[in-house]
Protein backbone atom coordinates (compact mmCIF):
# COMPACT_ATOMS: atom_id res chain seq x y z
CA UNK A 1 0.00 0.00 0.00
CA UNK A 2 1.21 3.37 -0.46
CA UNK A 3 3.24 5.20 2.15
CA UNK A 4 1.60 7.08 4.83
CA UNK A 5 -2.27 5.19 4.18
CA UNK A 6 -3.85 2.72 5.91
CA UNK A 7 -5.70 -0.27 5.22
CA UNK A 8 -8.19 -2.08 7.57
CA UNK A 9 -8.59 -5.95 6.15
CA UNK A 10 -11.39 -8.16 8.29
CA UNK A 11 -9.69 -11.19 8.49
CA UNK A 12 -12.91 -12.61 9.62
CA UNK A 13 -12.47 -15.74 12.78
CA UNK A 14 -10.47 -18.50 11.31
CA UNK A 15 -11.68 -22.05 11.40
CA UNK A 16 -9.99 -24.50 14.25
CA UNK A 17 -8.95 -26.31 11.18
CA UNK A 18 -6.42 -23.29 9.80
CA UNK A 19 -5.40 -22.44 13.26
CA UNK A 20 -4.27 -26.21 14.15
CA UNK A 21 -2.46 -25.60 10.67
CA UNK A 22 -0.74 -22.79 11.37
CA UNK A 23 0.33 -24.50 15.12
CA UNK A 24 1.67 -27.04 12.92
CA UNK A 25 3.40 -24.71 10.89
CA UNK A 26 4.90 -22.71 13.86
CA UNK A 27 6.05 -25.73 16.63
CA UNK A 28 7.05 -28.93 14.11
CA UNK A 29 8.94 -30.18 16.58
CA UNK A 30 5.96 -30.47 19.13
CA UNK A 31 3.91 -33.21 20.34
CA UNK A 32 0.41 -33.56 18.15
CA UNK A 33 -0.69 -33.72 22.06
CA UNK A 34 1.10 -30.90 22.71
CA UNK A 35 -0.05 -28.67 19.82
CA UNK A 36 -3.53 -29.84 20.10
CA UNK A 37 -3.62 -28.60 23.79
CA UNK A 38 -2.26 -25.21 22.36
CA UNK A 39 -5.11 -25.60 19.37
CA UNK A 40 -8.08 -25.76 22.35
CA UNK A 41 -6.89 -23.11 24.35
CA UNK A 42 -6.25 -20.46 21.12
CA UNK A 43 -9.73 -21.66 19.56
CA UNK A 44 -10.11 -19.60 16.85
CA UNK A 45 -7.62 -17.16 17.08
CA UNK A 46 -4.57 -16.49 15.07
CA UNK A 47 -3.26 -14.03 17.03
CA UNK A 48 -3.24 -16.33 20.21
CA UNK A 49 -2.35 -19.10 18.61
CA UNK A 50 1.10 -16.79 17.21
CA UNK A 51 1.66 -15.58 20.88
CA UNK A 52 1.62 -19.12 22.35
CA UNK A 53 3.87 -20.75 20.15
CA UNK A 54 6.32 -18.14 19.82
CA UNK A 55 6.39 -18.09 23.73
CA UNK A 56 6.70 -22.17 23.89
CA UNK A 57 9.26 -22.13 21.03
CA UNK A 58 12.05 -20.50 23.21
CA UNK A 59 11.79 -24.00 25.57
CA UNK A 60 13.63 -26.83 24.83
CA UNK A 61 11.37 -29.25 25.95
CA UNK A 62 7.47 -29.44 27.06
CA UNK A 63 6.36 -31.84 30.09
CA UNK A 64 4.52 -34.87 29.19
CA UNK A 65 1.47 -33.92 30.95
CA UNK A 66 1.10 -30.72 29.36
CA UNK A 67 -2.36 -29.25 29.73
CA UNK A 68 -4.45 -25.91 29.39
CA UNK A 69 -4.24 -24.84 32.67
CA UNK A 70 -0.22 -25.10 32.01
CA UNK A 71 -0.79 -22.37 29.21
CA UNK A 72 -2.98 -20.23 31.69
CA UNK A 73 -0.07 -20.64 34.09
CA UNK A 74 2.87 -19.79 31.76
CA UNK A 75 0.65 -16.69 30.08
CA UNK A 76 -0.88 -15.19 32.67
CA UNK A 77 0.07 -16.58 36.18
CA UNK A 78 3.68 -16.64 36.13
CA UNK A 79 4.09 -13.46 34.50
CA UNK A 80 1.84 -11.38 37.08
CA UNK A 81 3.27 -13.41 40.43
CA UNK A 82 6.10 -12.01 39.44
CA UNK A 83 5.29 -8.89 38.82
CA UNK A 84 2.99 -8.14 42.03
CA UNK A 85 5.82 -9.84 43.76
CA UNK A 86 6.00 -7.88 47.05
CA UNK A 87 3.24 -5.62 46.23
CA UNK A 88 0.26 -8.25 47.10
CA UNK A 89 -0.51 -12.26 46.90
CA UNK A 90 -1.45 -13.61 43.22
CA UNK A 91 -4.88 -14.39 43.99
CA UNK A 92 -5.79 -10.66 45.05
CA UNK A 93 -3.69 -9.02 42.18
CA UNK A 94 -5.86 -10.81 39.38
CA UNK A 95 -8.81 -9.74 41.14
CA UNK A 96 -7.97 -5.80 41.64
CA UNK A 97 -6.42 -5.90 37.79
CA UNK A 98 -9.84 -7.35 36.44
CA UNK A 99 -11.68 -4.09 37.70
CA UNK A 100 -9.40 -2.40 34.96
CA UNK A 101 -9.79 -5.35 32.39
CA UNK A 102 -13.42 -5.02 32.78
CA UNK A 103 -13.10 -1.27 31.97
CA UNK A 104 -10.69 -1.17 29.77
CA UNK A 105 -9.25 1.67 27.90
CA UNK A 106 -9.40 3.91 31.08
CA UNK A 107 -7.16 6.04 32.86
CA UNK A 108 -4.90 4.66 35.85
CA UNK A 109 -5.64 7.85 37.62
CA UNK A 110 -9.56 6.79 38.26
CA UNK A 111 -10.45 7.06 41.15
CA UNK A 112 -13.69 4.94 40.75
CA UNK A 113 -11.52 2.13 39.75
CA UNK A 114 -9.15 2.26 41.84
CA UNK A 115 -11.66 2.18 44.94
CA UNK A 116 -13.42 -1.09 42.95
CA UNK A 117 -10.13 -2.36 42.81
CA UNK A 118 -9.74 -2.10 46.31
CA UNK A 119 -12.99 -2.47 47.24
CA UNK A 120 -13.30 -5.92 45.00
CA UNK A 121 -10.15 -7.25 46.10
CA UNK A 122 -9.79 -6.58 49.36
CA UNK A 123 -6.41 -5.01 48.61
CA UNK A 124 -5.54 -1.29 50.15
CA UNK A 125 -6.04 1.41 47.80
CA UNK A 126 -2.85 3.18 47.96
CA UNK A 127 -1.38 -0.06 47.17
CA UNK A 128 -3.20 -0.11 43.78
CA UNK A 129 -0.74 2.45 41.99
CA UNK A 130 1.88 0.41 42.65
CA UNK A 131 0.37 -2.63 41.54
CA UNK A 132 -0.51 -0.77 38.00
CA UNK A 133 3.16 1.08 38.32
CA UNK A 134 4.73 -2.89 38.05
CA UNK A 135 2.53 -3.80 35.42
CA UNK A 136 3.20 -1.07 33.26
CA UNK A 137 6.82 -1.51 34.09
CA UNK A 138 7.08 -5.24 33.14
CA UNK A 139 5.28 -4.23 29.99
CA UNK A 140 2.10 -6.28 30.69
CA UNK A 141 0.03 -3.01 30.89
CA UNK A 142 0.58 -0.16 27.94
CA UNK A 143 -0.22 4.07 28.59
CA UNK A 144 -1.35 5.69 25.15
CA UNK A 145 -0.70 9.00 24.65
CA UNK A 146 -3.75 10.30 26.31
CA UNK A 147 -3.36 8.47 29.24
CA UNK A 148 -5.63 5.07 28.86
CA UNK A 149 -4.23 2.20 30.18
CA UNK A 150 -5.11 -1.41 29.01
CA UNK A 151 -3.53 -4.83 29.37
CA UNK A 152 -0.87 -6.46 26.72
CA UNK A 153 -1.67 -8.26 24.59
CA UNK A 154 -5.51 -8.50 25.04
CA UNK A 155 -5.09 -11.85 25.23
CA UNK A 156 -3.58 -11.01 28.82
CA UNK A 157 -6.60 -9.66 29.28
CA UNK A 158 -9.40 -11.98 28.63
CA UNK A 159 -6.93 -14.56 30.95
CA UNK A 160 -7.04 -12.11 34.49
CA UNK A 161 -10.68 -12.18 33.64
CA UNK A 162 -11.17 -15.63 33.16
CA UNK A 163 -8.87 -16.53 35.88
CA UNK A 164 -10.64 -14.28 38.43
CA UNK A 165 -14.23 -14.92 37.57
CA UNK A 166 -14.31 -18.90 36.99
CA UNK A 167 -12.94 -21.92 39.27
CA UNK A 168 -11.50 -24.44 38.05
CA UNK A 169 -14.38 -26.02 36.59
CA UNK A 170 -14.99 -23.29 35.19
CA UNK A 171 -18.26 -21.84 36.95
CA UNK A 172 -18.53 -18.53 38.22
CA UNK A 173 -17.19 -17.50 41.42
CA UNK A 174 -18.69 -14.98 43.73
CA UNK A 175 -16.35 -12.45 42.96
CA UNK A 176 -17.32 -12.35 39.20
CA UNK A 177 -20.85 -11.56 40.84
CA UNK A 178 -20.18 -9.20 42.48
CA UNK A 179 -17.39 -7.41 39.63
CA UNK A 180 -20.12 -7.25 37.03
CA UNK A 181 -22.99 -6.35 39.52
CA UNK A 182 -21.16 -3.26 40.42
CA UNK A 183 -19.69 -2.10 36.98
CA UNK A 184 -22.51 -3.06 34.86
CA UNK A 185 -24.30 -0.81 37.18
CA UNK A 186 -22.32 2.13 36.43
CA UNK A 187 -20.33 1.74 33.26
CA UNK A 188 -22.39 -0.91 31.20
CA UNK A 189 -21.24 -0.49 27.77
CA UNK A 190 -17.50 -0.75 29.02
CA UNK A 191 -17.88 -3.43 30.67
CA UNK A 192 -20.43 -5.68 28.60
CA UNK A 193 -17.84 -5.08 25.88
CA UNK A 194 -14.98 -6.48 27.69
CA UNK A 195 -16.82 -9.25 29.60
CA UNK A 196 -18.91 -10.56 27.42
CA UNK A 197 -16.32 -13.90 25.90
CA UNK A 198 -15.28 -14.46 29.76
CA UNK A 199 -14.55 -17.69 29.30
CA UNK A 200 -15.28 -18.35 25.50
CA UNK A 201 -12.24 -18.46 24.00
CA UNK A 202 -9.53 -20.03 25.76
CA UNK A 203 -10.51 -23.78 26.62
CA UNK A 204 -13.19 -23.98 28.95
CA UNK A 205 -15.29 -26.87 28.33
CA UNK A 206 -18.40 -25.47 28.90
CA UNK A 207 -20.78 -22.82 27.76
CA UNK A 208 -19.77 -19.75 30.19
CA UNK A 209 -22.14 -16.39 29.71
CA UNK A 210 -22.35 -14.20 32.86
CA UNK A 211 -23.43 -11.11 31.42
CA UNK A 212 -26.46 -12.60 29.66
CA UNK A 213 -27.21 -13.89 33.20
CA UNK A 214 -27.46 -10.46 34.85
CA UNK A 215 -28.42 -8.88 32.16
CA UNK A 216 -31.69 -11.17 32.07
CA UNK A 217 -31.82 -10.71 35.68
CA UNK A 218 -31.18 -6.88 35.50
CA UNK A 219 -34.61 -6.94 33.42
CA UNK A 220 -36.66 -9.20 35.51
CA UNK A 221 -35.84 -6.51 38.26
CA UNK A 222 -35.15 -2.45 37.24
CA UNK A 223 -38.16 -0.18 38.27
CA UNK A 224 -40.31 -0.01 35.78
CA UNK A 225 -40.75 3.29 35.38
CA UNK A 226 -37.00 4.04 35.92
CA UNK A 227 -35.89 5.31 32.66
CA UNK A 228 -32.48 6.39 32.58
CA UNK A 229 -31.89 2.28 34.72
CA UNK A 230 -33.37 1.24 31.60
CA UNK A 231 -31.86 2.69 29.14
CA UNK A 232 -27.82 2.00 30.91
CA UNK A 233 -29.78 -2.14 30.67
CA UNK A 234 -30.32 -1.57 26.90
CA UNK A 235 -26.55 -0.04 27.11
CA UNK A 236 -25.33 -2.97 28.86
CA UNK A 237 -27.09 -5.98 26.06
CA UNK A 238 -25.56 -3.65 23.14
CA UNK A 239 -22.36 -5.81 22.78
CA UNK A 240 -24.56 -9.26 23.40
CA UNK A 241 -26.58 -8.29 20.27
CA UNK A 242 -23.42 -9.73 17.78
CA UNK A 243 -22.61 -12.43 20.16
CA UNK A 244 -25.80 -13.29 22.14
CA UNK A 245 -28.68 -12.47 19.68
CA UNK A 246 -31.26 -14.82 21.77
CA UNK A 247 -30.62 -12.67 24.99
CA UNK A 248 -31.27 -9.46 23.27
CA UNK A 249 -34.71 -11.38 21.99
CA UNK A 250 -35.60 -12.60 25.94
CA UNK A 251 -34.95 -9.20 27.05
CA UNK A 252 -37.15 -7.48 24.93
CA UNK A 253 -39.82 -10.06 25.91
CA UNK A 254 -39.42 -9.64 29.41
CA UNK A 255 -39.44 -6.11 28.99
CA UNK A 256 -42.30 -6.08 27.13
CA UNK A 257 -44.01 -8.46 29.38
CA UNK A 258 -43.47 -6.16 32.40
CA UNK A 259 -44.57 -3.33 30.66
CA UNK A 260 -41.56 -1.63 30.20
CA UNK A 261 -41.17 -1.79 26.09
CA UNK A 262 -44.77 -0.57 24.61
CA UNK A 263 -45.89 -1.45 21.46
CA UNK A 264 -48.29 1.49 21.68
CA UNK A 265 -46.30 4.18 22.85
CA UNK A 266 -47.42 7.36 21.52
CA UNK A 267 -44.87 8.85 19.20
CA UNK A 268 -43.29 11.39 21.72
CA UNK A 269 -42.28 9.17 24.17
CA UNK A 270 -41.00 5.56 21.22
CA UNK A 271 -38.85 8.21 18.76
CA UNK A 272 -35.33 9.66 19.45
CA UNK A 273 -31.82 8.68 20.87
CA UNK A 274 -33.07 7.89 24.34
CA UNK A 275 -35.99 6.31 23.76
CA UNK A 276 -36.69 2.97 25.22
CA UNK A 277 -38.31 1.51 22.04
CA UNK A 278 -35.95 2.88 19.94
CA UNK A 279 -33.14 1.17 21.61
CA UNK A 280 -34.69 -1.95 21.96
CA UNK A 281 -35.58 -2.20 18.18
CA UNK A 282 -31.82 -0.87 17.26
CA UNK A 283 -30.83 -3.82 19.74
CA UNK A 284 -33.10 -6.28 17.97
CA UNK A 285 -32.39 -5.50 14.41
CA UNK A 286 -28.48 -5.86 14.88
CA UNK A 287 -29.32 -9.22 16.93
CA UNK A 288 -31.48 -10.54 13.85
CA UNK A 289 -28.58 -9.37 11.45
CA UNK A 290 -25.98 -11.22 13.57
CA UNK A 291 -28.18 -14.54 13.45
CA UNK A 292 -28.94 -14.14 9.84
Amino acid sequence: FPTGTIKEIDLGRPSPQLVRTLIDELLPQSSPHHRETIARFVRQSYFGAVMVCSMLSREARLPQTFQRHDLRDRICRETLRAAADGVCPLETALRALAVYVALTPLSKASTEAREWASQLSGVAAATVPVLLERMLAAGLFAESGDALIRPVPDLLGDLILEQACLDANGKATDFSTRLLEELLAAEPLATARNCTGIGQLFGTDQEVDLVSTLVLERARTVPVGNKWEIIKLLEAAQPLAASRPATVVELARIMEERGILRRDSPAAESIGVDSVETGTYALLMSAGEADA
